[in-house]
């Protein structure tokens, strides 16, 4: 339904289709009976417009000398009023659709009003009984682009089928057999457009109301067996599309799906997953969609009223007519969207992420726009985040940081290509000079361009774990334990952004792989393979130029948890090793403290953390109390550390 081919509600412009500066005769004739049939396709109904535009202008154009000539300046002001009109509808068609709906739209009923008023005041009732119900049919159409519900599309398509009822008969009669034969034909058309609606409507008002059960049911055995248009399966089954206080958290996993012609009402979206859903004429109110993940979705003709969409991400997706009206939009991100002929209104848009759509959105009646807190990228996997991924990001933001999640794996890039290109320059050059010398066109330069558009709205960057990283990389060939991704999508990337945090001199924290990948990085080499390095450990203080501070930071011992199977051991460029264990580094430093390369899971504190609070008589299957609370608080001292080091270095973000 959202690449309408045919819209069987519409009316011909009445500024652009208006034939009467064309010479009465054949040709008039057949532009008539055809103009409907064209304005029904966008692409047919905007090359036609243009068409009869020019042929417009030109006439007026040919005209006006002639009245200045003459000195009859009421009809030289009128056709020039007229041609501004004219260019400037033809203008908004192209560059401004809402413009030019609201231009032609509002001529026509300025227009039919003052002749119902000409007509009246002649006593012409017949003639202005015809026009009065024009000027409804006209009203009735805006109303119905404009509010986008069901009941008005279906009640403007039922008075044009009328309205072409009569002008058939009317076309018969006077013995216009083609203009009549073409007005049944458009009816037919109006009627098949109709028929969906009021099946709709049919199933909205006499049809079952949607249960958490049936929802369950559904999405077992429909949705989850590959049926993905919403609408069809409800309308199937004869279920309201009107949805009212179902909880869709046990299903959130809704990608590429199709939600058209729906109503939500006070229901729960949190954490729900739409990536690559299409969303078409949906209304929902009072709902909450928190933490919700609409990665390149296309959102068109929609209207949320009243929802909580905080922490959520509108990565990619479009955005096309909708509005959101007193709406949550704490922490949300906009990063990569586009939003076209949409609004925000009466809602906080503090630490909101507008980013690029800042200056695309209509702001109505809104807190200022501005940033009050670091905001930090993470490498992020929309579709298999992984294990500690959501967990860093959740203490990134316990320690009052905006997470700005980055798609690492981006699916416009093509693997193999990139994979033959970075194999090749890697063999020529290592990889601190690949990434300068990025050939322009490549699949490398767009991962290198999506990582500048990144990196302009980051004030830090968190790199969490993963697969091990290619050994080409730092040098060396695959060894039997490694088990990297399967392809270089994300380590290049990861490097890229890397570069430009290093670049623009921004704080960085790796854990886990992320501390592997700013070693290499910055020019170290990795052990492919170490041991028992799983669980509780106890980390030493290395011997180092901040042992004094590592023993105030961090104290005598620090407890911590490992998960890992590989270790930096040439140690990059600027890097120190400030904590280790049995020799292995387990957390490097920069001279400048912008960079923490962590080799364990400070993270861990959260769960840790949650389970002392909501089980106080448990205290997990290794520690005491006391020695859980000291590992919790000493491994968020760590990202509070990295917070403290973004904070110093935070600038206006763009």
């Amino acid at each position: 339904m959202e690449n309408i081919i045919i819209n069987s509600n519409i009316i011909p412009d009445p500024v652009l289709h208006d034939t009467d500066l064309i010479p009465p005769g054949t040709v008039q004739r057949v532009i008539d009976i055809a103009l409907p049939f064209l304005s029904l396709n966008p692409i047919s109904n905007l090359v036609v417009s243009c068409s009869l535009s020019v042929h417009r202008s030109y006439v007026i154009l040919t005209e006006l000398p002639v009245f200045y000539l003459n000195g009859d300046w009421t009809h030289f002001a009128e056709r020039s009023a007229l041609l501004v009109l004219v260019i400037a509808t033809t203008a908004c068609s192209i560059l401004f659709p809402f413009g030019h709906f609201a231009l032609s739209q509002g001529f026509g009923v300025i227009s039919n009003s003052y002749q119902l008023g000409s007509h009246l005041w002649k006593g012409k009732w017949i003639e202005a009984t015809k026009v009065s119900a024009q000027l409804m049919v006209q009203t009735v159409f805006i109303a119905s682009i404009l509010l986008a519900s069901t009941e008005l599309i279906v009640l403007s398509l039922l008075l044009q089928m009328v309205s072409g009822a009569i002008t058939s008969y009317s076309e018969f009669s006077e013995g216009r057999i083609p203009e009549g034969i073409a007005s049944l034909l458009l009816l037919g058309v109006r009627g098949y457009g109709a028929y969906p609606l009021l099946q709709t409507l049919h199933c909205n008002y006499f049809g079952q109301t949607l249960t958490q059960e049936l929802w369950h049911s559904l999405y077992l055995f429909k949705i989850q067996q590959g049926q993905k248009n919403v609408e069809e399966i409800f309308l199937n089954e004869g279920i309201s599309l009107h949805v009212k206080n179902i909880d869709f958290t046990e299903t959130n996993k809704l990608n590429s799906i199709l939600f058209a012609n729906m109503k939500f009402e006070d229901c729960n979206f949190k954490d729900c997953d739409f990536q690559g859903s299409r969303f078409h004429q949906i209304s929902a109110d009072s709902s909450l969609f928190e933490n919700s993940s609409w990665v390149n979705t296309t959102v068109k003709n929609c209207h949320f009223n009243n929802c909580n969409f905080n922490s959520s991400y509108f990565n990619d997706a479009t955005l096309m007519n909708t509005s959101f009206a007193q709406c949550g939009l704490n922490m949300t991100s906009f990063l990569g969207a586009s939003a076209l002929e949409s609004e925000i209104s009466h809602s906080d848009l503090t630490d909101t992420l507008l980013l690029n759509t800042k200056d695309q959105f209509r702001l109505e009646n809104c807190t200022e726009n501005k940033i009050t807190k670091p905001v930090v990228a993470i490498s992020w996997q929309f579709q298999n985040h992984g294990t500690f991924t959501p967990v860093i990001d959740h203490a990134l933001g316990d320690n009052g940081a905006i997470r700005l999640r980055y798609e690492c794996v981006p699916e416009d890039i093509d693997a193999a290509k990139l994979d033959s290109e970075v194999e090749a320059s890697l063999k020529k050059m290592s990889l601190q000079e690949l990434l300068n010398k990025i050939e322009e066109g490549s699949e490398m330069a767009k991962i290198r361009d999506k990582s500048k558009l990144y990196s302009q709205y980051m004030n830090g960057l968190a790199l969490p774990g993963g697969n091990d990283i290619q050994p080409i990389y730092y040098g060396a060939v695959q060894e039997s334990d490694t088990f990297p991704d399967d392809d270089h999508r994300k380590s290049f990337m990861e490097f890229n952004m890397i570069s430009r945090a290093i670049e623009q001199g921004k704080p960085i924290m790796g854990t886990c792989r992320g501390s592997q990948m700013l070693n290499v990085a910055l020019g170290g080499t990795l052990q492919q393979d170490v041991p028992d390095q799983f669980g509780k450990q106890e980390i030493e203080i290395a011997d180092s130029s901040r042992s004094e501070w590592a023993k105030q930071f961090f104290g005598d011992h620090f407890p911590a948890f490992s998960m890992h199977h590989q270790a930096s051991k040439k140690i990059g460029k600027d890097l120190e090793v400030i904590l280790k264990k049995d020799e292995i580094p387990k957390l490097l430093m920069s001279k400048d403290n912008k960079i923490l390369a962590v080799q364990f899971h400070p993270e861990m504190y959260i769960p840790l953390r949650d389970e002392i609070l909501n089980n106080p008589s448990t205290h997990g299957p290794f520690f005491d109390e006391p020695s859980l609370r000291e590992l919790i608080e000493k491994n968020q001292n760590v990202y509070r550390y990295f917070i403290s080091q973004v904070e110093q270095n935070q600038n206006p973000v763009a």
